[in-house]
C-alpha cells in the first residue's frame, strides 16, 4: 500500500507500508528514512473501533454558545499542558468512547520525550513523518461519534482548572453509562459531543475517574450527585472548517475537543513528526481528540493533538497534526468546548 507523507513543506514522499509483515515502512524517495513501528497488533481493535463509528453534527438546538474572537491576539505557539490544564494519557481500549474522552481531558507532559516534540523550539525528532490506520465508514460528518466521551471529557477538566485551579481527572464511564436514553450517546457504540455536554449540564455535574473509574463497556448508570466534582453551564461549537478560529479558541480558552478522520493506515501507526496524508479527509470523520496546543517547527505548522490510545501510541499519547493545509483530516470541523 502507498501513501503520500509530507516530509517538509516543499517535499512530498510516497512511502511503502508493510503492516501484516514486517512492520515497518520505507519511504521510496531520496529522503529515505526507515522508522520502527510500535507494534502491528494495534490494526485490529481500532478497526473494530471504527466499523460502528457515527459523529453526527449537531442540530440547531445543538449549536451551543456563539464563539466570540478574543480582543487580544492569541499567542503564536501555546501548549496548555505546561500551565497544568491537561490530565495524563488515557486508553479507551476496545470500547469506541473517545467522544467521552476528548471533552473532558487536559493533560501533562509525561517525560522529556513529549517536552521536546512538542516545544516549537526544541530539535525535531529524526523522523518528521507519520502514520495512519484505516477502515471503511460511512460517509459524511456522521462517522465520528464513536469516540467523542474521551474528547469531551478532555476539555471540561481543562476548564474546570481555569476556574478552580483544582485539576480533576473526570469520568468517561460517567458519560458512558449515564448519557444514553434521551440524550442519544450509545456506550461504548458512539456518541456526540454536544449531546454529551447537555447531559453534564442537566445532570447539574459529572463525576470524577476515582468515583467512577473507566471499565471499557457500558454498565448501569451509577452517578452519584453527591460526589460530583465538575459541570458546565453551555458550550461553544466553532465554526465549521475554520482553523483561525480553532486557533482563537484553543490559543484564549485552553484545550479544545474535536473529530477527525483517522482512518488512514499511517495514522494507527504515527509514531512522530508533524502528520499528513493526502487521503485524509475533512468530512468523514471516525475518531475524537482534544487539541491542546499548536506551534510551528523547522517551518512546519502543526495542531498538538491528545489521543486517547494510551501513550505507547505517537509521541507518548499525542499527535502533531499539519496545520492550516486545508482544515487537515477535518480538525477544524467540529469542534467545540464548555463555558464553566
Amino acid at each position: 500500500m502507498r501513501y503520500p507523507l509530507q516530509h517538509d513543506g516543499s517535499v512530498t514522499a510516497s512511502v511503502n507500508i508493510s503492516v501484516l509483515k514486517d512492520c515497518f515502512f520505507r519511504p521510496s524517495s531520496h529522503l529515505a528514512v526507515e522508522t520502527t513501528l510500535k507494534r502491528c497488533t494495534c490494526r485490529k481493535s481500532r478497526a473494530e473501533m471504527r466499523r460502528n463509528s457515527t459523529l453526527a453534527r449537531p442540530t440547531h438546538d445543538d449549536a451551543g454558545a456563539r464563539f466570540v474572537s478574543p480582543r487580544r491576539q492569541v499567542p503564536a505557539a501555546v501548549d496548555w499542558r505546561r500551565h497544568g490544564y491537561v490530565t495524563d494519557v488515557k486508553n479507551q481500549g476496545k470500547c469506541g468512547a473517545c467522544w467521552s474522552f476528548s471533552a473532558v481531558s487536559k493533560e501533562r507532559r509525561r517525560n522529556a520525550r513529549a517536552r521536546e516534540t512538542a516545544d516549537p523550539g526544541a530539535k525535531p525528532p529524526t523522523n518528521d513523518i507519520a502514520r495512519h490506520d484505516s477502515d471503511v465508514r460511512k460517509s459524511g460528518i456522521n462517522s465520528a461519534r464513536n469516540r467523542i466521551g474521551f474528547a469531551l471529557t478532555g476539555a471540561l477538566e481543562g476548564q474546570h482548572f481555569r476556574r478552580s485551579g483544582r485539576m480533576v481527572s473526570l469520568s468517561e464511564q460517567n458519560l458512558i453509562d449515564c448519557s444514553g436514553g434521551d440524550y442519544g450517546n450509545e456506550g461504548c457504540d458512539g456518541g456526540d459531543m454536544a449531546h454529551a455536554y447537555k447531559y453534564i449540564i442537566d445532570n447539574g455535574g459529572i463525576d470524577s475517574e476515582k468515583d467512577y473509574p473507566f471499565e471499557k463497556k457500558k454498565g448501569r448508570c451509577r452517578y452519584a450527585a453527591g460526589k460530583a466534582v465538575a459541570t458546565a453551564e453551555d458550550f461553544v461549537m466553532l465554526s465549521e472548517g475554520d482553523e483561525v478560529q480553532l486557533m482563537q479558541a484553543v490559543g484564549s480558552a485552553g484545550p479544545v475537543s474535536i473529530g477527525i478522520d483517522a482512518s488512514p493506515v499511517s495514522f494507527d501507526f504515527y509514531d512522530q513528526g508533524v502528520y499528513y496524508d493526502e487521503s485524509c479527509s475533512s468530512r468523514d470523520l471516525d475518531h475524537a481528540v482534544l487539541v491542546v496546543g499548536y506551534g510551528e517547527q523547522n517551518g512546519l505548522k502543526f495542531w498538538l493533538l491528545k489521543n486517547s490510545w494510551g501513550e505507547e501510541w505517537g509521541e507518548v499519547g499525542y499527535m502533531r497534526l499539519a496545520r492550516d493545509t486545508a482544515n487537515h483530516c477535518g480538525v477544524a470541523t467540529y469542534a467545540s468546548y464548555p463555558l464553566v
